[in-house]
């Protein structure tokens, strides 16, 4: 009787054959090479075993320190700089000037200056008492400042007050309430702006020419004080006829349905002036659709895309360009810093006068 042993076998196989392609030993031979084997197995295993438990282990401690050390970067980061909250409400999303501001801010957060600044972002929708609301949210949450891009300049001035007594910072961007509690504007002074327009439609049609005027909201500060900014033109002028003096609050689509009713209506018009570009936008539309294109002066402010090219296609006259780019990286600015204790002072950026001569150093912009 043999003993057939193959690799892979844990125990001897007892055969009966001869001259087999395996090694063959007699069974006693066998039993005791095999006991050897698996003696000498058994130890290498265990030595080979106790390596790889070693190496286990330093590979496990390394791999923690490396952690660690990436983790306390990160922690020594946010302890060197810690997080705030700013509150952000802004007039009107759906309006182009507005929504670049948001990208500007949105944009600013991703750099490493604002890595610990967090912002709630939130739309008045040209609604004056849901962004009371959101003025008060922002106070319930005690966030460290607040920008606000006020709808209504009366309406916001209680929500403006109380969050200052609250001890929160207030940074007005654009648009300011019209009494001073302690917030900080940043925005275009508007009377200029709006004397450059208005001045410009009297000296591109005549001293008794017709004009319509399109306001913003009712009540909004940009709309009073550009409103101003025109009286203080046309008092030059009496021979000047006003013939429409109506709001179409800031909106593209309500500034074409307005001048849609005006053309309608008969009356003459010279020029429309226009106290953003949104509506001077919607009233460049009605006229270009009724085919009236070039034939009367359409002005706006604010120097948005849509506006500079239509201004250089030769559908709106003119617009008063305001950097909403350096309103909203400026608003951010301030608004970190008086979270963090520092004083800042109201800062203004003169708004420019764009026509079809220089719109193309605009657009480059």
């Amino acid at each position: 009787m043999y003993v057939l042993c193959y690799p892979g076998w844990r125990r001897p196989k007892l055969v009966y054959m001869q001259g087999a392609a395996f090694s063959i030993y007699p069974v006693k031979k066998t039993s005791e090479k095999i006991n050897e084997k698996e003696e000498k197995f058994m130890k290498l295993r265990k030595i080979s075993s106790l390596f790889m438990v070693a190496a286990l282990v330093v590979t496990i401690l390394g791999g923690c320190g490396s952690e660690k050390e990436e983790s306390g970067s990160k922690e020594g980061k946010s302890a060197d700089k810690e997080t705030l909250t700013i509150g952000i409400t802004v007039q009107d999303l759906s309006n182009e000037f507005v929504a670049n501001e948001k990208t500007v801010i949105m944009d600013l957060l991703e750099t490493d200056e604002y890595s610990n600044v967090e912002v709630q972002f939130l739309d008045g929708a040209n609604d004056s008492a849901k962004q009371i609301q959101q003025m008060e949210s922002f106070m319930n949450q005690k966030v460290d400042a607040i920008i606000c891009n006020c709808v209504e300049s009366t309406a916001l001035a209680p929500s403006v007050e109380q969050a200052i007594d609250a001890g929160i910072p207030v940074v007005c961007m654009g648009t300011d309430v019209d009494q001073q509690y302690g917030q900080v504007w940043i925005g275009s002074p508007d009377e200029p702006g709006a004397e450059q327009a208005m001045q410009y439609a009297i000296d591109n049609t005549s001293e008794s020419a017709n004009i319509a005027i399109m306001r913003g909201v009712i009540g909004h500060h940009a709309e009073m004080l550009r409103s101003e900014g025109y009286e203080a033109v046309l008092k030059k002028y009496p021979d000047v006829k006003i013939v429409f003096d109506q709001s179409a609050n800031y909106s593209r689509d309500e500034g074409m349905q307005l001048m849609e009713t005006w053309l309608q209506s008969g009356t003459k018009i010279d020029a429309v002036v226009c106290q953003n570009d949104e509506m001077a936008l919607g009233a460049a539309a009605a006229v270009d659709a009724a085919g009236l294109s070039g034939k009367m002066v359409i002005t706006g402010i604010d120097g948005v895309a849509d506006a500079l090219t239509n201004i250089k296609d030769g559908i709106m006259s003119c617009t008063l360009y305001q950097p909403g780019d350096k309103l909203a990286t400026t608003a951010l600015e301030y608004a970190v810093a008086m979270a963090h204790g520092e004083k800042k002072e109201e800062t203004t950026f003169p708004q420019e006068l764009v026509t079809q001569e220089n719109v193309d150093d605009y657009i480059s912009k």
